[in-house]
């Protein structure tokens, strides 16, 4: 997967950023990310596919760019995480049931700056 930030300066820890540092230790060099429409946060994601699957597995964190930490942070199964407003993401997981192999949707929304998670009910 090709990410959309720059390289990253990997030889040299001092040139690194606060984000680098943190995305090289969860993903190493195999992730993605969004910005929000202000580009003030970051969603940045890795995404696991097993091939009975036809949706990855994703596993991502929220990066505040003002205070340079992680704000939220969740893996979904058979999930995709986006931006839904400037300060709120969708997130939708397909978690299997062990008895029968089907799968339930769970979808919730997190807004990045009051910290509150919104689980949206079937």
């Amino acid at each position: 997967m090709k990410s959309d930030s720059a390289s990253l300066p990997l030889n040299n820890p001092s040139e690194r950023s606060k984000i680098d540092v943190l995305v090289a230790d969860q993903f190493g060099t195999d992730y993605g990310t969004k910005e929000n429409k202000k580009k003030d946060y970051t969603i940045v994601f890795q995404q696991d596919k097993k091939l009975e699957d036809l949706i990855s597995n994703v596993h991502f964190f929220i990066y505040d760019k003002k205070t340079e930490s992680i704000v939220f942070e969740d893996k979904l199964e058979a999930g995709t995480v986006d931006w839904h407003s400037d300060y709120e993401i969708v997130a939708i997981s397909r978690v299997k049931n062990a008895n029968d192999g089907t799968r339930t949707i769970r979808e919730y929304y997190y807004d990045v700056q009051k910290r509150e998670k919104r689980a949206v009910e079937d």
